[in-house]
C-alpha cells in the first residue's frame, strides 16, 4: 500500500477532528515528507462545496482527489521551507498593518514570494496565492486556527515549489491503484 499524505496524520483535538491549531509549519512539513516514498509524494486533497479541490484531506475517505506528485527527496528540507515560510508570513503581518491598498499589497507579495521561491518550480503561482490570501486573512482580522490552516497550505505549495517536477491527479473512483502499489 503506497503512503498517502492525510491531515488525519496529526493529532485530533478534543472533538476528534485535526485542528491545524498547534502545529507548526515546519512540524507539518515534517510529516507531509515522511510520506515520501520512491520518489513519489501523494497527498489526499478534499474540495470544498463547489468542487474546487484546495486543502489536505482528513483521510483518504474524505478526499476528492490523490495528487501524486513526482519529488527530488534529495531536495526535501522542512527546516528550510519552514524558515522561508515563517520569513514571508511576517512580512504578510507587516504589510497588512500597513493597510495598503489590496492590488498594491497583493504586487508586494508576489514580489515577496519571487525571492524567496523558484519562479519557475511547479507550485510558484498556487504559493503566490496562497500568500496573498494569507496577507488578506490577516488584514481581515481572520481567526487564528484560520490563519494557522492557510499556513500549512503556504508551506506546502512553497514545498512543492522545491522538490516537486510533476503531479498527476488521481481521481475517488481510481484510488484503489494507490492501495494495491
Amino acid at each position: 500500500m503506497k503512503k498517502i499524505f492525510t491531515a488525519g496524520q496529526f493529532p485530533a483535538n478534543e472533538h476528534g477532528e485535526y485542528s491545524p491549531a498547534g502545529i507548526t509549519p515546519a512540524e507539518y512539513l515534517e510529516k507531509m515528507y515522511s510520506n515520501i516514498e520512491e520518489g513519489e509524494l501523494c497527498i489526499a486533497k478534499d474540495a470544498d462545496d463547489e468542487g474546487a479541490v484546495y486543502v489536505t484531506a482528513a483521510a483518504l475517505s474524505d478526499a476528492a482527489e490523490v495528487c501524486r506528485y513526482t519529488v527530488d527527496a534529495s531536495k526535501a528540507d522542512a527546516a528550510e521551507i519552514a524558515r522561508k515560510e515563517q520569513k514571508l508570513f511576517d512580512a504578510c503581518k507587516v504589510l497588512a498593518a500597513l493597510c495598503v491598498e489590496e492590488k498594491d499589497a497583493m504586487t508586494i507579495v508576489k514580489s515577496a514570494v519571487e525571492a524567496a521561491a523558484n519562479a519557475d518550480g511547479l507550485r510558484f503561482a498556487d504559493a503566490v496565492v496562497r500568500a496573498q490570501r494569507i496577507e488578506k486573512l490577516l488584514r481581515l482580522g481572520a481567526p487564528e486556527v484560520i490563519i494557522a490552516g492557510e499556513r500549512h497550505c503556504f508551506a506546502e505549495e512553497l514545498a512543492l515549489n522545491a522538490i516537486a517536477s510533476s503531479c498527476e491527479a488521481i481521481e475517488k473512483k481510481d484510488f484503489s491503484c494507490l492501495q494495491d502499489a
